[in-house]
């Protein structure tokens, strides 16, 4: 029986992987994981065009500073209007919802002005399926978001740099998809992002594979 493409948001790909990294024991920077999918390879594509069903309605990922208090936060959260659906194991990562009626691009603008936060973005949604019906994404693509306070000005000159150039950029969260313009590795380039104190993270934007 042929697996038909399922819509997963955020959160059900890190309740997911969390659960199959604690009982393999996996680091959780692998990209293959042990899980049973009914026999079923599949591929998480991590990247989709941002419209406004690319992510969740009503709903903000947020993480905060290491050593943010617990009082803090709740007390950040409820001047937000934000309230806990999910956490993150013990970190200092939810998923709130919106409890009124500000929409989700104008709260994370809202949010960037919060010194405690890491980054405030939506809760985006991602798609599952087959990996033989999966066309993939190019091995030259990487995803990269930039600390918040980073200008544009100096997001382009940096990927300039690293000649690296811009496929796209999402707005709500200083996030891009770059490609590679050189004939250096994914691997060298990520080694020179992870250098940079402008760069929060950067990871390579290709399937991450289920495999029982």
């Amino acid at each position: 029986m042929t697996l038909k493409p399922i819509t997963s948001s955020l959160i059900s790909l890190f309740a997911l992987l969390t659960l199959v990294v604690s009982c393999t024991g996996q680091d959780a920077n692998i990209k293959s994981y042990s899980a049973d999918q009914k026999g079923k390879n599949i591929a998480v594509q991590k990247v989709q065009k941002e419209t406004s069903e690319s992510y969740r309605a009503g709903e903000v990922l947020v993480s905060f500073k290491k050593y943010t208090s617990k009082k803090t936060i709740e007390a950040i959260l409820n001047k937000n209007q934000l309230r806990i659906i999910y956490r993150f194991g013990s970190s200092d990562r939810f998923l709130t919802k919106i409890n009124d009626n500000t929409s989700v691009e104008d709260k994370i603008n809202l949010l960037q002005s919060v010194p405690e936060l890491s980054y405030a973005e939506p809760n985006y949604i991602i798609q599952i399926q087959p990996l033989k019906e999966y066309n993939g994404t190019k091995k030259n693509e990487i995803l990269i978001r930039f600390e918040k306070n980073v200008k544009v000005h100096r997001i382009e000159t940096l990927l300039k740099e690293l000649n690296l150039k811009i496929n796209h950029k999402y707005t709500l969260s200083n996030l891009y998809l770059v490609s590679i313009t050189d004939k250096k590795p994914v691997k060298e380039k990520l080694k020179s992002l992870h250098e940079l104190p402008e760069v929060l993270y950067a990871e390579p934007n290709e399937p991450i594979q289920l495999t029982k």
